[in-house]
């Protein structure tokens, strides 16, 4: 998580002119209980628009073709440490967020996505705090 907040939060002051931000800024809001910690990311940049906003889940959908130009921006695809470096933080295939809920899911959360067109998006990525919880894994016997 906190990984995940620094990227965000580099490539914002890679953004920064001397006099002050180009964007609003993005809020993130860390709450917890007995049982499940959530984190709310919120920020003022227009929304989603709402001929899109029912195909961020997609990974398939021809939206999302538009990104696959930057290939070109990865010289290599592996797993490291110090990919902020190597990677162009801007580069965007339209993976992140469907991959996201997979994620959270696989350990008994979840993501949630709310666009208010004009103003700006709420993610919210809530995940259980006890160490109890399985995997979300459906298993089909062999007979």
């Amino acid at each position: 998580m906190a990984h995940v907040i620094g990227r965000f939060a580099h490539r914002l002051e890679s953004k920064t002119h001397v006099e002050g931000p180009l964007f609003p800024p993005i809020r993130v809001t860390i709450c917890a209980s007995h049982s499940d910690i959530v984190v709310r990311v919120s920020d003022e940049g227009g929304g989603i628009s709402p001929e899109v906003l029912p195909f961020i889940w997609s990974f398939t959908h021809p939206l999302k073709a538009k990104h696959l130009h930057n290939f070109h921006a990865i010289h290599r695809m592996e797993a490291r440490v110090d990919e902020a470096d190597v990677v162009p933080p801007l580069v965007s295939f339209g993976f992140g967020l469907p991959m996201s809920r997979v994620y959270a899911r696989y350990w008994g959360g979840n993501v949630n996505v709310q666009s208010m067109p004009g103003y700006g998006v709420d993610a919210y990525v809530q995940m259980p705090r006890l160490g109890n919880v399985v995997e979300n894994i459906s298993a089909r016997r062999s007979l």
